[in-house]
């Protein structure tokens, strides 16, 4: 009988693939660029994971539109950011974007084979969700507005749907021919091919209404052109939890309805206006607010409809899956047979390969906090995402005493990096434990899981044998005392103030937090992001939104009950 770190490591076949597990890496850029996009890649699938689904092309109309990341890094490409303008097309220019692009994409393919994993290049389109000010147009079966920018798409002729099919054939055509083991099509969170399924979004009553009938044809097609060889699968939105908007039960006949043409499918949740405009719909990658598998539910009631059909598919789960527990009990439970993350894989490159040998407790665990959303690539739990080709391994020639000034997330990084590349390090502190500001702020329910994070800064100063001396002062003294070579000042940053003159008594986060409370008998104070007034003592308001000015307002520490007298 299989163990669970056994059913993570088992192989599955999937059409004329077979992974060697069960983890998948789903798309994202990060605005990596050509450059140090490759180094990215390549650790993650040294790493062990089974299969990588890339960013690789988006259809519109009928000329390709590619990543902008990628085509801003290519000799001779245009400066704007939405890769080819949709207007008459310069073919000379096209000539040598497409042999550029060829060329980078297949090299981007070749990294993720060469250490084992299965390389999908998925097409994409942003449909509406397109900023006003693109050079390319917002595209949609109706004339509704994208929820991330505001901006009204040009709804789409019978004809120009004709001619996207072929954008999208074009695009899988170039992807498999470029060494890919394979073609996802995207059709989830609010993007073109997900509003043509959706209710809400297509309002139309010709034969593209909403519903399976463009997949289905788009499927077919792309079937045609890339043969039987190459794996073709699809992400599919599971709902879109709005009035009138796609459900479980419609998603789950419409995956019944795409699956004869599919090798795989891949279950997501979540669009542009989610926890917006008073909506409670989970929002497009989900934030730590948001709960772990949200598309799970779904994905079982898919897997169940398509079983009852005799259709089954391999079936592919996706969405804040961050711990090698949960990622186990989703596959011992039967709701999918792959494990879909990319954030995941941001936080610790090295999350299949922990998951799958039973390493589970050694993951540097994703906090959900976004700070690599629409941003070049970035992470708090991992500092070096991104950055995988620029630092040299090998120890100095002459090891330093280094004193790094402050146990926050800044300093203890820089302690545990500085001493696993070989130099003696002495963390100080004036407090008693690491974690500095963040330690404080994980108090509040509402950035609870954030003490991931205080957890793993404390596995690493320990393990890379850091001397760390808490509720020590960095005063002259102490560092004349200690003689360092470096000294690293890490102290962080003070609390926001109010941005206006206050005759009150004045205090920070993180003294409620802490549970400050103010001597004085004034019945009004000013708390740093929200305010505290006389007259509504039970309401706060935003001086400036923000998970840290919000936080407090829904801890036990700020009761006005018990602060107002």
């Amino acid at each position: 009988m299989s163990t669970s770190a056994d059913l993570l490591a088992q192989p599955l076949r999937i059409g004329s693939r077979t992974l060697r597990n069960r983890m998948v890496m789903t798309p994202h850029l990060g605005r990596l660029g050509a450059g140090r996009l490759p180094a990215y890649l390549s650790r993650r699938a040294e790493a062990g994971v089974a299969m990588a689904i890339l960013p690789a092309g988006m259809g519109v109309m009928n000329m390709p539109v590619y990543p902008p990341d990628i085509v801003a890094g290519l000799e001779g490409a245009r400066g704007d950011q939405d890769g080819v303008p949709y207007h008459p097309r310069d073919e000379r220019y096209e000539t040598k974007l497409l042999a550029g692009l060829g060329d980078v994409f297949a090299g981007f393919a070749n990294t993720v084979q060469r250490h084992g994993a299965v390389a999908i290049g998925q097409i994409h389109h942003p449909g509406a969700e397109r900023s006003w000010d693109s050079f390319s147009p917002a595209l949609a079966p109706s004339a509704l507005r994208g929820d991330e920018f505001g901006t009204v798409p040009h709804a789409l002729s019978g004809t120009e749907i004709g001619n996207l099919i072929e954008g999208y054939v074009g695009n899988a055509g170039s992807i498999a021919a470029n060494g890919f083991d394979g073609v996802e099509l995207h059709a989830g969170h609010g993007y073109l091919l997900n509003r043509f399924i959706s209710p809400y979004y297509n309002r139309r009553t010709d034969e593209w209404a909403a519903g399976s009938t463009l997949l289905v044809r788009l499927l077919e097609r792309v079937r045609e052109r890339i043969g039987s060889t190459p794996l073709l699968g699809l992400r599919l939105q599971v709902s879109e939890e709005i009035e009138g908007g796609l459900t479980p039960e419609m998603s789950a006949r419409i995956a019944c309805d795409i699956a004869p043409y599919l090798d795989y499918l891949s279950v997501s949740i979540g669009n542009h206006n989610g926890l917006r405009n008073g909506r409670p719909s989970t929002p497009y990658t989900s934030p730590w607010l948001t709960a772990h598998g949200p598309a799970v539910d779904g994905a079982r009631a898919i897997r169940t409809a398509l079983a009852e059909a005799g259709l089954e598919r391999p079936l592919l789960v996706t969405g804040r899956i961050t711990t090698a527990a949960f990622a186990r009990e989703i596959l011992e439970q039967g709701d999918a047979d792959l494990i879909g993350a990319a954030r995941a894989y941001i936080a610790d490159p090295d999350f299949a390969a922990k998951a799958v040998s039973g390493r589970g407790e050694e993951i540097a665990l994703c906090i959900g906090c976004n700070e690599c959303v629409r941003v070049p690539l970035s992470c708090p739990v991992n500092p070096d995402a991104g950055r995988e080709g620029f630092h040299a391994g090998s120890a100095p020639e002459s090891p330093k005493r280094i004193v790094v000034v402050g146990a926050g997330p800044a300093g203890a990084t820089a302690a545990a990096k500085a001493a696993e590349r070989g130099h003696e390090v002495i963390l100080l502190d004036r407090e008693d434990a690491v974690g500095g500001t963040l330690r404080r702020l994980v108090a509040s329910p509402m950035l609870e899981e954030w003490s991931a994070l205080v957890g793993q800064l404390e596995r690493d100063v320990r393990a890379t044998g850091v001397d760390f001396r808490p509720g020590t002062e960095a005063n002259e003294e102490t560092l004349a005392e200690l003689a360092p070579d470096k000294v690293i000042w890490a102290v962080g940053a003070e609390p926001l103030t109010a941005p206006f003159p206050v005759d009150a008594p004045v205090l920070t986060t993180s003294d409620l937090l802490v549970g400050r409370r103010p001597t004085c008998p004034w019945s009004s104070w000013v708390v740093p992001r929200r305010i505290w007034s006389r007259s509504s003592p039970r309401s706060c308001w935003p001086v400036r939104a923000g998970a840290c000015g919000c936080s407090p307002s829904v801890t036990r520490t700020v009761r006005t009950s018990s602060l107002v007298r």
